[in-house]
């Protein structure tokens, strides 16, 4: 579908697949920029990518980072089926078995892994851009 977002409109679009912990496309429309990243950080419960018009400038990973995944880093709903993978960080304390984990599938600069991983953030030169979410399960 598209969506038309008003100039200086910022903020973030998820999945709302699963109990909570989710992957974040995070956008902001800034004059002569506009700016986005695919986040992990809160939890990856699907695989996003953001990408301009012709393809020029891209983010994020096409891939289930779910398939896998540790047993001790899968989230399952209450129905006990896997959904996702448990969120980097909770309550400031960074998780360095979910961070190794997403490091080794998500290339530098393609995913926030963790808080400070500002490479993550794209600068795309046109507002146009197709962004492409799918769930893992």
């Amino acid at each position: 579908r598209t969506v038309q977002f008003p100039p200086g409109w910022g903020g973030n679009v998820r999945s709302t697949r699963g109990d909570g912990p989710a992957t974040l496309v995070e956008l902001k429309f800034d004059q002569d920029k506009t700016w986005g990243d695919v986040s992990h950080i809160d939890g990856s419960n699907a695989y996003a990518t953001i990408q301009t018009v012709g393809g020029e400038t891209r983010t994020g990973v096409p891939a289930n980072l779910l398939e896998g995944a540790p047993e001790s880093l899968i989230l399952r709903g209450a129905n006990g089926v896997p959904y996702g993978i448990k969120p980097a960080t909770v309550a400031e304390m960074t998780d360095p078995a979910v961070v190794a984990y997403l490091s080794s599938r998500i290339p530098p600069g393609q995913g926030y892994k963790y808080p400070t991983d500002d490479a993550s953030t794209t600068a795309f030169n046109q507002s146009n851009l197709i962004v492409h979410m799918r769930d893992y399960a």
